[in-house]
């Protein structure tokens, strides 16, 4: 068995959870702010396109979760994006649980991609393709209730169903041509990764990636 050493992951201020049903049922997927990621976003090919996680174009529910490292201080948004690759149109969130999506601009069944803001940068609203004014003003849309904080983490696991070759010690994903970007993200137990994740990782995984948490 092949084993890799991948870095530590020092900082997670913010944690994504992505629902395929109001009212967070059905499906899920998890995602983390990390520090890479403003960086260097090729390292994290699930944010650029949610196909790569078996998630496109579903999810009608989002908790934005402040992680270990979440500063008040500071103003953290997430934009979800109606294309791949950061395109179409945008919805900035602030933290916080949003249990429809359907009510906000009707962007239920709509991401394909995601992108933590960096601190301080971008306000939470809808923006139009291209643009830097929200067409709602200031303030975004409201969450519907806060959303719990995630922490500790003390490790990061993802899981593939696939084997995998080659991998980037950074970041902990695969890397070149033949890469699998097919893979789970978890930062919290998972009891039942088939209700809670699908059948298809059901009893699946091939290869395990694990990398220190921030606490």
């Amino acid at each position: 068995m092949a084993e890799h050493a991948s870095s530590p992951i020092p900082s997670i201020p913010l944690v994504v959870a992505l629902w395929e049903q109001p009212n967070f049922g059905g499906r899920k997927r998890t995602f983390i702010d990390a520090p890479l990621d403003s960086v260097q976003p090729s390292f994290f090919p699930d944010l650029a396109d949610l196909s790569n996680s078996n998630f496109n174009g579903v999810t009608n529910a989002i908790g934005i979760h402040p992680g270990p490292n979440f500063d008040s201080n500071e103003m953290r948004t997430v934009s979800f994006f109606a294309g791949a690759n950061y395109g179409g149109d945008e919805l900035c969130l602030n933290p916080g649980a949003y249990a429809n999506l359907l009510p906000l601009a009707n962007f239920g069944g709509k991401i394909s991609s995601i992108r933590f803001n960096a601190p301080n940068s971008r306000p939470a609203g809808y923006y139009l393709p291209g643009t830097n004014n929200s067409i709602l003003g200031p303030g975004g849309y409201p969450p519907t209730s806060s959303a719990a904080t995630i922490s500790p983490i003390p490790l990061v696991v993802k899981l593939f169903p696939n084997k995998l070759s080659t991998l980037n010690p950074l970041s902990g994903y695969p890397q070149g041509a033949q890469a699998d970007l097919n893979y789970l993200t978890l930062v919290q137990d998972a009891l039942n990764i088939g209700a809670m994740f699908g059948a298809e990782y059901d009893q699946a995984t091939k290869a395990v990636v694990v990398q220190k948490g921030p606490n």
